[in-house]
């Protein structure tokens, strides 16, 4: 359970740290039949899906490197289908990011993925 909180502690500094950037938080954790979103927000004319992954220092795989091609395939689905459900956003330019936070010992590191992935 210890590690659901740290992972939704971090969620949480992202989305803070998308904000301090100037980015429009639109939504968030969204859970679909095929997949789930865990930040989405708007940069000028771009809306963002983003994958944030959290992960101890002492963790073998990075953050950036845990999102496989299977994470990716659930993260492009369920932009389709939040598109769908959204017709606000269906003519929105659209691209996948993923925050990697990690621990240090001042706090949270973020490593912003631009692009991350492309559909």
């Amino acid at each position: 359970m210890r590690a659901f909180w740290r992972g939704r502690s971090a969620e949480q500094a992202a989305c803070d740290y998308l904000k301090q950037a100037g980015l429009m938080v639109v939504d968030r954790n969204i859970r679909l039949a095929n997949g789930e979103i865990d930040i989405i927000v708007q940069e000028q004319n771009i809306l963002i899906f983003v994958e944030v992954r959290y992960r101890s220092a002492s963790s073998l795989v990075s953050a950036a490197q845990s999102v496989g091609t299977n994470k990716q395939s659930r993260i492009i689905n369920a932009a389709h289908a939040y598109l769908q459900h959204n017709p606000r956003w269906q003519n929105q330019l659209c691209r996948f990011d993923v925050i990697a936070v990690e621990n240090s010992a001042d706090g949270y590191l973020f490593n912003w993925l631009k692009n991350a992935f492309t559909t």
